[in-house]
This record gives structure tokens, C-alpha cells and sequence, in this order.
């Protein structure tokens, strides 16, 4: 705790881990979890980019702030993080763009490794045009 408190982001990020999370010493407190990620990524962790996107996505424990969630999870995207490519999806499907949301999906699998597989049987591909089957997705 000491190394987060004197500003160290890698340090502030496993605070942040540990008070979402918790352990046997550690209550969860999402509230403690949103600052200790907010102060990791204003001191340059990029690893916390995403994780502080999440939280502005969602209005947990801040103002909901869409706009800047989304730069957040393109700059990850450029950081080579494909969670962020993931999440910026999500962002793109809940706006209804189901073509872009599928293109970020895409790009997130692509990113990691195969880790976003949609279905054993299908490529996003394959279910981008059975999705355009039933809405217009351009």
C-alpha cells in the first residue's frame, strides 16, 4: 500500500485489483477499486486504460461518460490491448451498429490470440450475415 500511496501505477493498479476483487484482508469496495484504477491511469499504467474505461462505460462510482470511454478503449486498441478492441464492440452494438461492433469483435480475436471465439461453428463473418438477415447492419 505504501508504493501506491507514494505514486507508484503498478503498485495503485494491485490496489485497485484488490479492492474489486477482494481477499481473506481485503474487503471489495468499488468505490476504493475506481480510485486506485483512476490514480494508476492518470500516473501512466497503461494497463489500467481499460479497466478505467469499464468503469466510465458503466457510470460505476463516476459519472457515466460514454465519449470518453470510447477514446479510452480506441487508445488501448492501439496500445495492443484486445479487450478494449472487445469492449469498444460492445459500445458500437449497444449504438445499434452491429456491422462496426462485429468488425471490433473480429479485431479483438484477432488481437488475443483466438481468446474471443463467438462460437465454436461460426466466424464472426458467418454471424455478422446471419445478424444482417434480420437488420439492416450497414
Amino acid at each position: 500500500m505504501n508504493l501506491a500511496e507514494e505514486g507508484n501505477n503498478s503498485a495503485q493498479l494491485e490496489v485497485a485489483m484488490y479492492f474489486e476483487n477482494g481477499n481473506d484482508f481485503v474487503t471489495i469496495n468499488n468505490a476504493e477499486a475506481f480510485k486506485w484504477t483512476k490514480l494508476a491511469y492518470e500516473n501512466g499504467k497503461e494497463d489500467a486504460i481499460v479497466r478505467y474505461a469499464d468503469y466510465l462505460s458503466a457510470g460505476n462510482n463516476c459519472d457515466k461518460n460514454i465519449e470518453h470511454a470510447v477514446q479510452l478503449y480506441a487508445r488501448g486498441i492501439e496500445l495492443g490491448f484486445g479487450e478494449a478492441s472487445f469492449n469498444l464492440g460492445v459500445e458500437y452494438r449497444n449504438k445499434q451498429n452491429f456491422k462496426t461492433a462485429f468488425e471490433y469483435y473480429q479485431r479483438a480475436n484477432e488481437m488475443s490470440a483466438g481468446a474471443y471465439q463467438f462460437d465454436d461453428h461460426r466466424s464472426s463473418q458467418e454471424l455478422l450475415t446471419l445478424i444482417g438477415r434480420t437488420k439492416n447492419i450497414s
